[in-house]
Parts: structure tokens; C-alpha cells; sequence
């Protein structure tokens, strides 16, 4: 037996009593679409769906405008590249930009399989304007080789560690992807006159308890670092989590409850931003084409969702019962994890834009040279393998980050390769 539900973006809590409901009467719900759509045709009676995720957010989901002005003006008829084009965000900035009318588009990681299922994913008549190249950022030459052939216009950089607790116990690696990472590209972009420049950021970084959180805001910092004395536009966008993106906890739960549960929750008052891929990047995009050199941008995410409530709600929505046919099980917060995030710093200001859910934020100045020299000494231990030298040197840049250096052993390092040589302008010793 079915019944068909339709009401015009109903709250998140009608949709669980449904669900819940539902199940208690051995009845399966569908979403059809409203009246209002079936009389303008834009909908066929029989086109029904599953209910999704997007309807639990509570709200609809952002899309980028058809026809947006500012959007074309920044990247129609430019080359852009994109790093982390084999990832969650990357790729879908990937499928977004191509719609854009860009000259060329190159797609940029070191993991070959992302990479090549994002170059899948492109249209064919996209796919003759891409190319896809699997290079390293740590590598200065590689990256400057990529970067003399191709030329890129507007750079969005994806490419980060992104997995909190993995980062805590590879502190190290943490800092030669993200931070060297970055500083190679921001560096290369400069030289080569890239004339737009998105740097993909996260909430994590805000008064970070993590490896990953302060490396990303050393990444914001490198970045603010060179827009302040060039004529490129540069700018961060932050935001939070993204739903459906490999080894966030909605695949993670969905995998669980597969297998029967138990579905593993870290703290029962633990809560998250939560947005879906599409509408995160189309927020990024429109956000790279206000670029202006004195911002952060930070995206509207609406209210932080509990996800032990989120759990509850993915159990009910298979057709379970929460602690009854599967069981929730608290396992406590990892090494780096909050209970929850926020966007900005306390002493911040948010300041609006002409783009609703987009604001910015302006934060303060700080010394560039001396950042310049701590960042030089933060890559150095990184490189060696000195895993607690990174915890000491993140703790004196001034970030907001408390040095811990875990009880628990850690994987053994050692040093691999010679650490490579800081150049440009974060490299200069105060004269």
C-alpha cells in the first residue's frame, strides 16, 4: 500500500512523523510534485520520488541562478583550474563551471580514480574544452610545469586532508598537502598573473582544536598574506559540512544501517552545518566572482543540525525503528572534534553582500613576515617527520589553536624526504 504526500515544503518534523507513521501502518511514502506544478506543466503526474535528504534539511535547496551576470562576467570565456577535481567539492565545481562557458577547464589531483570519474562525469561536448592531469601541489616543479602549460585564468583550490581524526594521528601530512600545498599554488598562481583566486575553506578552521582546522587556517592566512599586496583577486570561502561527500556521516550511517548497526553517533549533543554538494558549490562559485581581496566569505548554512537526530531520522527513513532495529551507540568525540562548529571568530563582524546567503567577514591584520618565517619553520618539522614540533609550531601562529600533544601513540614517522625550499615572499627573513 502507498500513499502519496503532497504539500509544499513541508518542515522537517512533518516529514519524520510521516516516516514514523508510516512505518507503524506498514505503508510506503512518496513525495509527488504540487498542484501548482502539474498545472504549469513543469511536472508530469507520474513522475514520483523518494523522499531525500534535501527534504530533511527542513528547507529547499540553494541553486545557482540560470542566468547570473556577475557569475558569466568572472568565468565565461576563461581558463580555470580546479584542484581536488577528483573529490566531493572539485568535482562538482567541475560539472557547475562548465555550464559557465569557460575556454578550458583542468582538472587537477594526485588521486588518479577521482580524477577520472569526475573527467567521466562531463558532458562530451564539455569534455573536449578539459583536461584532466594527475600532478601533486607539493611539488613546486611538477606544479609549476602544470601551471606554465596551462595558463589558468581563475584557480578554485579544493585540494585538502580533510578527515579530522585521520589528520590528528597523520599530523605531518596534514601540513605538507594542505599547508606546502597551498603556498606552491598561491605562489605560481601569483607569478604566472592568475586574476582570480577561490581558496575552499571550513568551519574547522575557527578557533581550531585540530591538526586539520589549523592547517586549513594557516591555508586562509597564506592567502591573505599575497592578496594584500597584489592586484589578483583572492579570496576564502567557509563553510561546513557537506552531505553525501566520501566519508561524511550520512554514507557513513546509511553503510551501517545496512549492515544492521550499530549506527555509531560521537556525542548525543554533537551538531553540524549540514549542505548539500550542489548548493555548497554554487554558493562557492558566486562567492569566487565577488572576490575583492579584504574578505573571507562565509556561506549561510542555516541551523547546525544534531546528529544524533539526523541518525534517528536516516533509521526511521529505512523503514526501522531507532534503538529498536538498530541501535544508536555513543562512542565519544575523536582527538580534534568539537561538539560543534562556527563560521566565524567571536571578534568578527559579519558584513552582508548583494548575494542573500553569502556574507563576509573582515579579519584582523597581522605580520606577514613573521607569519612568513613560522609557516617556514612549520613546514621544515613536517617534511623532517617531527610530529610534535608541528603541534608546537601550529600553537605559536597565533591561531587560536591550543598545542596537545596526545598521550595515545601515534604511527611512527620518520623523514622521507628532504624538506623543500620556502620561495616567494613568504620565505624573507625580517632585514
Amino acid at each position: 500500500m502507498f500513499i502519496y504526500r503532497e504539500i509544499a515544503s513541508p518542515p522537517r518534523e512533518t516529514l519524520r512523523r510521516f516516516w514514523a507513521l508510516s512505518e507503524l501502518l506498514g505503508i510506503t511514502v512518496k513525495t509527488v510534485p504540487t498542484l501548482a506544478e502539474i498545472l504549469e506543466r513543469k511536472i508530469k503526474v507520474v513522475n514520483l520520488r523518494n523522499v531525500e535528504m534535501n527534504d530533511l534539511l527542513g528547507r529547499e535547496p540553494i541553486e545557482q541562478p540560470a542566468d547570473d551576470p556577475e557569475v558569466n562576467a568572472a568565468y565565461s570565456g576563461r581558463r580555470i583550474l580546479i584542484t581536488g577535481a577528483g573529490g566531493s567539492i572539485g568535482s562538482e565545481l567541475a560539472l557547475q563551471l562548465s555550464k559557465a562557458n569557460p575556454s578550458a577547464l583542468l582538472l587537477v589531483d594526485k588521486d588518479e580514480n577521482g580524477l577520472n570519474d569526475t573527467y567521466s562525469r562531463l558532458e562530451n561536448g564539455t569534455r573536449a574544452q578539459a583536461s584532466a592531469v594527475v600532478a601533486d601541489l607539493r611539488f613546486a616543479e611538477r606544479l609549476r610545469g602544470v601551471m606554465n602549460t596551462f595558463r589558468p585564468e581563475v584557480v578554485f583550490h579544493a585540494a585538502a586532508h580533510k578527515h579530522v581524526h585521520l589528520m590528528e594521528t597523520n599530523p605531518c601530512e596534514a601540513i605538507t598537502n594542505n599547508v606546502t600545498g597551498t603556498r606552491n599554488l598561491v605562489e605560481q598562481s601569483l607569478a604566472l598573473g592568475v586574476s582570480r583566486f577561490v581558496q575552499v575553506s571550513t568551519d574547522k578552521a575557527v578557533n581550531p582544536t585540530s591538526v586539520m582546522g589549523a592547517s586549513k587556517r594557516v591555508c586562509e592566512m597564506i592567502v591573505q598574506a599575497h592578496s594584500s599586496r597584489q592586484k589578483a583577486l583572492f579570496c576564502c570561502v567557509r563553510f561546513g559540512n557537506v552531505l553525501g561527500s566520501r566519508g561524511s556521516v550520512v554514507p557513513i550511517f546509511q553503510e551501517q544501517i545496512l549492515r544492521g548497526g550499530p549506527v555509531t553517533v560521537t556525542h548525543p549533543e554533537a551538531q553540524r552545518f549540514l549542505m548539500t554538494i550542489p548548493e555548497a558549490v554554487s554558493l562557492l562559485i558566486q562567492a569566487g566572482a565577488l572576490a575583492n581581496n579584504r574578505d573571507i566569505f562565509v556561506l549561510d548554512m542555516g541551523a547546525p543540525v544534531m546528529i544524533h537526530k539526523l541518525a534517528k531520522d536516516l533509521i526511521e527513513l529505512s523503514g526501522l525503528s531507532p534503538n529498536h532495529d538498530i541501535r544508536i551507540e555513543i562512542t565519544g568525540l575523536k582527538q580534534g572534534e568539537k561538539l560543534s562548529e562556527v563560521l566565524i571568530e567571536a571578534s568578527s563582524e559579519l558584513h552582508p553582500t548583494h548575494v542573500e546567503k553569502i556574507k563576509a567577514i573582515s579579519t584582523r591584520a597581522f605580520d606577514v613576515v613573521a607569519f612568513g618565517n613560522h609557516v617556514r619553520a612549520l613546514e621544515r618539522s613536517a617534511w623532517e617527520g617531527h610530529s610534535e614540533e608541528v603541534y608546537l609550531e601550529l600553537a605559536k601562529l597565533n591561531i587560536g589553536y591550543a598545542s596537545q600533544i596526545p598521550t595515545r601513540p601515534r604511527p611512527f614517522s620518520t623523514r622521507i624526504v628532504a624538506a623543500p625550499e620556502v620561495s616567494g615572499s613568504l620565505a624573507a627573513e625580517p632585514s
